[in-house]
């Protein structure tokens, strides 16, 4: 269900329906206990997408940091390829 309030739209659902679902994971089933009747998904997806935006920011350091020289060394070889792309009288 959605819900607006002050401009902003909010995802809800009930607890009822997700208890109809008799399939939820000793995990899920942990995280409605917390809830009230109302979970509000907004919430709980604005902090999933922070440790996904967390996680590929610290991944993406590590390859960086990893692949160094290997990085280092095509980023030389495309400015060589764009100086003869010039000298030869290409827009680049």
């Amino acid at each position: 269900m959605f819900e607006l309030r002050s401009g902003v739209t909010y995802l809800l659902l009930e607890r009822d329906e997700l208890e109809r679902f008799n399939e939820c994971s000793a995990g899920a089933v942990s995280f409605l206990d917390g809830k009230a009747w109302t979970v509000d998904l907004t919430t709980t997806c604005h902090e999933y997408v922070a440790k996904v935006v967390g996680f590929h920011s610290w991944f993406r350091r590590e390859l960086e940091t990893l692949h160094a020289p290997e990085l280092s060394a095509m980023s030389g070889k495309r400015h060589e390829l764009e100086q003869s792309m010039r000298d030869a009288g290409f827009e680049v």
